[in-house]
C-alpha cells in the first residue's frame, strides 16, 4: 500500500505541481454502461496552496501483461466532488471520459449564467437555474454527441429547465404598470450604471422569444443554426426574431434606427463551433 501511495503521490505532483498529502482512502465500486464493474481503492490527497483545486483523487488499475499499473488522477472541482465522481468521470467509456468535453462544460458556465440572468432578471434564480442545468447535463452526458456544439446543448438544457420551473411555479406578483419594480430601483451613481439599467429594463420589456434570440446571438455569440437548435425553431424564425428584437430594443432605447447596432457578417455563413 505504501508503494502505491508513493507512486500516486508522485504522479499528482508531477502532473499538477505542488505538494500532495494523503487525507484518506475511499473504497469505490462502480458499474459502467457497456463494460465491467470496477472495484478498488481511491486515495484522496489534500493539495495545500494549489491554485486550481484543494483535493485530488488517485488510483491505480492493473494492466494485463505488464508489471506497471495504469495510474489515474482527477482534481476536485464542480463536476468531481467525490472519489465516485472521479472514477466515473475518468474511467467511463464515452463522452464523460473526455477531458475536453468536461472542460468545455466548465467553460460554458459564465455564458449560461449570463443567459439565465437575462431570462430570470434575478441573480439567485439564475444561479439556481445554472446549477440545475449543469446537473441535468452531467447525468445525461452520455447523450451528448462529440463533435457537436457543447454550448448549444447546454443552453437547450437550461431553457428546458426554466420552462419546467415555470410550469411548476406559475405564481408571480402582478405589476402591470411597473410600480413595484420602480419602488425597488435606486438612482444611478454614474452615467455608465444608468445606461446599464436602461439596457436591462429595455431587455426585460422584450418578449421572451425575442430576448432569447438577441442574447443567444449578440451576447453569447451562437450562430443562427446553434440558436435555432437551442430554441427548437427554424433558422429563418431565429433571424426574424433577432431582427424584431433589434428594432424593438432600438425603439425602447430611443435609438432612431436598428442600424445603430454594428453590422456583422451574415450569421448563416458561420459554422457552428464544436
Amino acid at each position: 500500500m505504501e508503494v502505491v501511495e508513493n507512486e500516486l503521490k508522485a504522479a499528482i505532483e508531477r502532473q499538477h505541481g505542488g505538494t500532495a498529502q494523503l487525507a484518506y482512502v475511499d473504497a469505490v465500486s462502480e458499474a459502467f454502461r457497456g463494460g465491467p464493474a470496477w472495484n478498488g481503492l481511491v486515495l484522496v490527497f489534500d493539495l495545500p496552496g494549489h491554485p486550481r483545486a484543494e483535493r485530488a483523487y488517485a488510483w491505480s488499475v492493473p494492466v494485463e501483461n505488464s508489471n506497471q499499473p495504469q495510474l489515474y488522477v482527477a482534481l476536485h472541482g464542480p463536476l468531481i466532488a467525490s472519489a465516485h465522481d472521479a472514477v466515473r468521470a475518468v474511467m467511463v467509456k464515452g463522452p464523460k471520459g473526455s477531458l475536453e468535453v468536461r472542460e468545455a462544460m466548465l467553460a460554458a458556465i459564465p455564458s449560461l449564467r449570463a443567459f439565465a440572468i437575462s431570462l430570470t432578471n434575478n441573480l439567485d434564480a439564475a444561479d439556481d437555474l445554472v446549477r440545475e442545468a449543469i446537473l441535468r447535463a452531467w447525468t445525461k452526458l452520455d447523450e451528448f454527441e462529440p463533435g457537436t456544439s457543447m454550448k448549444a446543448w447546454l443552453f437547450t438544457i437550461l431553457r428546458h429547465a426554466l420552462r419546467s420551473h415555470y410550469r411548476k411555479t406559475r405564481r408571480h406578483v402582478a405589476d402591470p404598470n411597473g410600480s413595484c419594480a420602480r419602488r425597488l430601483q435606486t438612482p444611478p451613481e454614474q452615467n455608465a450604471r444608468g445606461d446599464f439599467q436602461d439596457m436591462r429594463q429595455a431587455l426585460a420589456k422584450l418578449s421572451v422569444e425575442h430576448r432569447e434570440a438577441l442574447i443567444l446571438i449578440e451576447a453569447v455569440g451562437l450562430s443562427y443554426e446553434e440558436a435555432a437548435q437551442v430554441c427548437g425553431v427554424a433558422v429563418g424564425t431565429i433571424q426574424r426574431r433577432l431582427r424584431r428584437a433589434r428594432e424593438r430594443l432600438a425603439q425602447l432605447l430611443t435609438v432612431q434606427a436598428a442600424g445603430f447596432f454594428e453590422a456583422e457578417p451574415p450569421r448563416e455563413r458561420r459554422h457552428a463551433s464544436p
